[in-house]
């Protein structure tokens, strides 16, 4: 009991010392920039150079953090400038909420209308290709392996095109309006919500700026992967469940639901992230979420239908499960890569149960930042055969090579959590693909080539740029999370919490990704306007009748 009480006394000291919490977020922060320098680097810099850089970041961390702490306080305190008040006032007497939301959603279709016409007809880009040959060709039959929703949304935008002007390209055109207009409506409404919520007219004018302006965002509304879809509607799930989880609601719940299940059907994982949400606020918050923990259930269970039971329903062959076993399979070609080339040594018959599983050829392809070569010559039939075999084949090696482990989980991964990296794949966001199967002869005739080459350029210098590559960074809606998980322990807010587990599992998937490619960081960087309002808008989690004195102004 003693024990337990000192506990107590350090985590109530915890929560209520900034000092301490900084410190804690300046140490988290500073291994983020590290690791990822060690990942591209490794020993070719010397100990001290990553000891002084330690240090000194360390201190700009600590200081920026101290200070976002302080100025949430001055928020708290109701210390606002008169202008900022006056401005909010007089917009909000000129315009109405539904009205502000037709504005920005034209403002945002006007803003995209450039990136489309610099890519015409759209970028048919990642696995856009193959779903249109799973579609259309009788050699190639559909599959589970990509979101069955997104290859039936690709091809029927495809099929309409073709069947009112006997060109596919205008078919390409037809889907890349398509989620230009529903990701114009994503960010609208997020805006519009930011506005319910009390977010001053600068802060909603600088989300708009930061949706429509980011080079990132404009390249993957026109392209053909399945990451855009998905992210709109998970940004959509993430302020509907802020909603359910600070005033619960029927019509919140059926927002949250519909919005979960649209999430759900153009991502395999959607039902895993609902899961895990329901797991934590049922640790967390018990009876006090009941209703919530059923909704957040309920839609974990039938997005699961959709994406398992649904698919064996309609006779479709279902994803090869090797897509989520990337970095074990990553880390020990590794080991077999450094042994083939001497730098260390595996046991010979450790050696060959590993080439059983991959095959040599996938083996010698080994890339570091990249396990795509390696998984395509995994088998899962083999690893089906002996799954407690391999699974102590994976230990047993991790134990003897953990070093190259963890170098190579850091080489994989370290994008994710690294502002300053933007990877080796960036030409992905604006490049065609797979031509050799390109089977209905799409062909890029851009309208606005200049803006297209604008385009591209931003997307290769963007890392070189000291502010934009911060603001526009893959890791910024990771920092802004944990600073905010550091919030949530300060002020003892469950509620802050849970919302942020939606973004937490999110991130912990893209840790098992098979590279670093910034489609897979998509959900995360636009629900960036969002945390940085819950930074600088504590009312919104605070008690019920502040929150009550925010709406009766808008009404």
């Amino acid at each position: 009991m003693d024990r337990a009480k000192k506990i107590r006394k350090i985590f109530e000291k915890l929560q209520t010392n900034t000092t301490v919490l900084s410190v804690l977020l300046g140490c988290l922060f500073t291994f983020f920039v590290l690791t990822g320098q060690w990942a591209q680097y490794g020993s070719e810099q010397s100990a001290g150079v990553y000891v002084i850089q330690g240090v000194i970041l360390f201190a700009v961390y600590y200081g920026i953090c101290l200070f976002l702490f302080r100025q949430r306080d001055k928020v708290c305190s109701g210390k606002k400038h008169y202008t900022e008040r006056k401005l909010d006032f007089i917009w909000r007497e000129k315009v109405s909420p539904g009205k502000e939301f037709l504005i920005v959603f034209v403002c945002f279709v006007i803003l995209y209308l450039p990136a489309f016409l610099a890519v015409f007809p759209g970028i048919f880009g990642y696995d856009g290709p193959v779903q249109i040959e799973q579609f259309f060709s009788s050699e190639r039959p559909i599959t589970a392996h990509h979101p069955l929703a997104h290859t039936i949304l690709l091809g029927v935008c495809f099929s309409v095109g073709n069947f009112f002007f006997h060109d596919y390209n205008a078919g390409l055109a037809l889907y890349t309006i398509l989620q230009n207009l529903i990701m114009s409506f994503a960010f609208s409404y997020a805006i519009y919500w930011m506005r319910k919520r009390g977010a001053i007219f600068w802060g909603r004018l600088l989300a708009l700026l930061f949706f429509a302006t980011n080079p990132i965002i404009q390249l993957m509304n026109c392209n053909t992967t399945k990451d855009t879809l998905f992210s709109g509607f998970f940004l959509l799930v993430f302020i509907f469940y802020i909603d359910i989880l600070r005033n619960w609601s029927k019509k919140g719940a059926l927002k949250f639901m519909v919005a979960s299940i649209l999430m759900c059907l153009f991502r395999n994982q959607g039902y895993y992230l609902l899961l895990f949400c329901f797991i934590i606020l049922l640790l967390t918050c018990r009876k006090k979420k009941v209703n919530v923990c059923k909704v957040v259930l309920l839609s974990a269970i039938i997005g699961w239908f959709c994406m398992s039971p649904l698919i064996s329903l309609l006779q479709i062959e279902k994803g090869d499960p090797r897509e989520m076993l990337s970095l074990p399979m990553q880390q020990m070609a590794a080991v077999w890569k450094q042994d083939e080339m001497g730098e260390t040594v595996l046991d010979p018959k450790d050696k060959q149960k590993l080439e059983e599983l991959i095959s040599v050829d996938g083996l010698e392809q080994f890339q570091e930042d990249s396990a795509d070569p390696v998984k395509s010559a995994f088998s899962t039939a083999v690893l089906k055969e002996d799954l407690l075999g391999y699974a102590r084949l994976y230990l047993k090696i991790g134990i003897d090579h953990t070093k190259s482990y963890i170098d190579t989980f850091f080489k994989l991964s370290s994008g994710y959590w690294d502002p300053y990296q933007y990877g080796n794949y960036r030409g992905l966001m604006y490049s065609n693909v797979f031509p050799e199967i390109n089977i209905c002869g799409i062909e890029r005739t851009p309208i606005l080539p200049s803006y297209y080459q604008y385009l591209e350029d931003m997307t290769n210098c963007i890392s070189r740029l000291p502010v934009i590559r911060l603001i526009f960074s893959q890791a910024l809606p990771v920092w802004l999370m944990f600073f905010l998980f550091a919030v949530a322990l300060r002020e003892r807010n469950s509620e802050i919490g849970n919302a942020l587990i939606l973004l937490l599992g999110q991130w912990g998937i893209l840790l098992l990704s098979p590279a670093f490619l910034i489609r897979y960081t998509l959900p995360l960087i636009v629900c960036v306007p969002v945390l940085v309002m819950l930074v600088f808008s504590p009312n919104l989690f605070r008690r019920k009748e502040n929150s009550d004195k925010i709406n009766l102004k808008e009404k």
